[in-house]
């Protein structure tokens, strides 16, 4: 994954993800294209409540437009606050942010795939 060192960066790179254009976002939020376009070039940061809507448009975290590090807030068959976990790699973040593109059936694909590379390295460990 490109290194996304700045908010517009980020947002710009979540927005195209999800295939959305700047007009897509202004009927989404109210964030005019104009407005986003500077957020995206980096001239103006985003308004807090823009960063709401930005956050559920996008399915992103505010933690990760603003620092490009996103908290994992609780995995429950590990009984781990997210201080135990850490953060999500920009790497994990491009999976994720790819894995909530796929319809039901891919992402159950998906994890079997995933439950097979941990098996085999269970395996071999």
């Amino acid at each position: 994954m490109e290194s996304l060192k700045t908010v517009g960066e980020r947002i710009k790179y979540a927005r195209k993800l999800k295939g959305l254009t700047q007009n897509d976002i202004y009927k989404l939020t109210g964030i005019s294209s104009g407005n986003l376009s500077d957020i995206e070039n980096n001239k103006v940061l985003p308004s807090a409540n823009a960063l709401i809507s930005l956050k559920r448009e996008l399915g992103v975290s505010i933690d990760w437009i603003l620092t490009g590090e996103a908290d994992v807030a609780f995995d429950k068959k590990q009984n781990k606050s997210s201080s135990d976990i850490g953060k999500l790699s920009s790497e994990e973040i491009d999976v994720l942010l790819k894995y909530r593109k796929l319809d039901d059936a891919d992402k159950e694909e998906i994890s079997a795939i995933i439950d097979i590379k941990l098996c085999r390295k269970n395996k071999n460990t």
